[in-house]
C-alpha cells in the first residue's frame, strides 16, 4: 500500500491512496474464515460449508468492507503521523478513478481533504464594540417591592371577604426576600432589589452583545478556504446523507448546495473555528458545578425567586428539580452552551475596544427596537424580569450552520 500527498494550497491537499492485494487478502481469508465458522447450511454442517462457497456468497461484501478498513485506517494514520490540522473529514474527489470490486484487485483512491484555517485573534485589540450598563430606577424598585410585599403577605378576612395584606417593612420580611443577605433598612432593601434587577437586565444585554458582535467578528477574522473545495464538500455531505432516497430526482435537487447555504455553513464554520480558539487562547472552560448552578438559577427564577429563596421554599423539590434538569442530556447541553457564551462574552468584553454606556432598561429596549431583526433571534429583548419556565421541549440546536468535525 502507498500514501502519496500532493498539496494543492494552504487550505487543502489530496491524497493519492493504492492498495495492492497483499494489503488485504489476508484479512479478507480471516473473515471469510469467521463467517465459515458459524455458517448452518443444508447438507453441512456448522463449520464445514465449502470455503468456495462461502467466498461465492459473502466474499464481495467482505472486500468491500475490508478495503473499506484498511482505508481508514492507513489514512487515519498518515494524518496523524503528518499531523495533518484538517477540516472536516477527508472525502472522494471528483476525478477519483471508478472501482470495479468485482474485477480489479487493485484499488486506487483519490481523497480530498480541507485543512483548518490559521485562526488569529489579534484583530480582537481594534474591534470597535458597544455594552450598554443597565442602571435601575426607583419606579422599577417601587414596583418590586409591592409585588414582594403581596407575595410575602397574609390573608386577613374583612366583613365576609378574604384581602390580601402587604407584609410589613420589618427584618422578617426583608430575611424571606433575600435570606442569604444581612438586610437590616429598606434602604439596603431598595439597594439590593436594584442590584438585582441591574444583573437580570445585563444577561439579557450580554445576549444582545454576543449577537451584535457576531458579524463583525467573523467579518475581522477573516478566515480563508478553498471555496471550491469547500462546496464539493458540503455537496458530499448532503450525498451520503440522503444517498438511501428512493427518488433520484428529489434526491439530486437536495443535493445542489445553494450559494446562499454556502455562506450561511462557511460563516457558521467560522464562528465554530473563531470559538475554539477563544478557548484555547483564554482557557476557557464549563465545569459541571457550574452548569449544575446555572440549572438552580434557571429553575428559581421560573418561580421568581434567587436560587437560595428556591433552596429554602421548595426544599426537597427544589431538588428533585435540578436533578431532573442534570440527567436531561439536552438540556445539559443547552445549559452548556449558555455558559460557554457567556464566558465567551466577558472575554470579548475584556479584550475588545468596547464603549461602556449606561442606560435605563427602557432607554435600551428602545435603542435596540429598531435593530432587532439583525439579532440572532429576530426579535427584541424581553423583559428580563419576567422569566419563562424552562422548555421540556426536545429542541436541539441547529448544526446545519457549521461543518461536523
Amino acid at each position: 500500500m502507498n500514501i502519496i500527498k500532493e498539496q494543492n494550497d494552504n487550505l487543502s491537499l489530496q491524497l493519492k491512496i493504492s492498495i495492492e492485494a497483499s494489503d488485504y487478502q489476508d484479512r479478507v481469508k480471516k473473515e471469510l474464515n469467521k463467517v465459515r465458522a458459524k455458517a448452518q447450511m443444508p447438507g453441512f454442517r456448522q463449520g464445514h460449508v465449502p470455503f468456495g462457497r462461502i467466498q461465492q456468497m459473502y466474499g464481495l461484501s467482505i472486500l468491500v468492507d475490508e478495503i473499506n478498513k484498511i482505508l481508514q485506517e492507513s489514512v487515519g494514520q498518515f494524518l496523524e503521523e503528518e499531523k495533518i490540522d484538517l477540516l472536516g473529514a477527508p472525502f472522494p474527489a471528483q476525478d477519483a478513478p471508478k472501482l470495479d470490486f468485482e474485477k480489479d484487485t487493485a484499488f486506487d483512491f483519490i481523497l480530498n481533504v480541507l485543512l483548518t484555517p490559521e485562526v488569529n485573534l489579534d484583530f480582537l485589540k481594534t474591534l470597535p464594540t458597544t455594552y450598554y450598563k443597565i442602571k435601575s430606577t426607583d419606579a422599577v424598585v417601587d414596583e418590586q417591592i409591592t409585588e414582594l410585599r403581596q407575595r410575602f403577605g397574609s390573608a386577613e378576612e374583612t366583613e365576609g371577604e378574604t384581602h390580601r395584606k402587604e407584609a410589613e417593612l420589618n427584618e422578617e420580611f426583608f430575611k424571606k426576600v433575600f435570606p442569604h443577605k444581612e438586610i437590616k433598612t429598606e434602604k439596603e432593601l431598595r439597594q439590593a432589589i436594584a442590584e438585582e434587577h441591574e444583573k437580570v437586565c445585563n444577561e439579557t444585554v450580554d445576549i444582545w452583545f454576543f449577537n451584535t458582535t457576531f458579524d463583525p467578528i467573523i467579518k475581522a477574522a477573516n478566515l480563508q478556504y478553498n471555496d471550491e473545495m469547500l462546496r464539493q464538500y458540503m455537496e458530499h455531505q448532503k450525498e451520503t446523507k440522503h444517498e438511501d432516497q428512493e427518488e433520484e430526482e428529489e434526491s439530486n435537487k437536495l443535493l445542489i448546495v445553494t450559494d446562499e447555504e454556502f455562506e450561511k455553513i462557511k460563516k457558521g464554520t467560522s464562528w465554530q473555528l473563531i470559538q475554539h480558539k477563544l478557548m484555547e487562547t483564554y482557557n476557557i472552560k464549563v465545569e459541571h458545578d457550574e452548569i449544575k448552578q446555572a440549572a438552580r438559577e434557571q429553575i428559581s427564577s421560573y418561580f421568581g425567586m434567587a436560587p437560595e429563596q428556591a433552596d429554602i421554599q421548595l426544599g426537597e423539590y427544589m431538588v428533585n428539580m435540578v436533578d431532573g434538569v442534570m440527567k436531561d442530556k439536552e438540556q445539559v447541553q443547552g445549559l452548556h452552551t449558555r455558559m460557554l457564551d457567556k464566558k465567551i462574552v466577558k472575554v470579548l468584553k475584556e479584550n475588545t475596544q468596547i464603549t461602556v454606556k449606561e442606560a435605563t432598561w427602557e432607554e435600551f429596549r428602545k435603542m435596540i427596537e429598531p435593530k432587532k431583526e439583525e439579532t440572532e433571534e429576530g426579535t427584541a429583548a424581553p423583559a428580563p424580569k419576567k422569566t419563562k419556565k424552562p422548555s421540556t421541549s426536545k429542541k436541539k440546536k441547529d448544526t446545519s450552520e457549521e461543518i461536523t468535525f
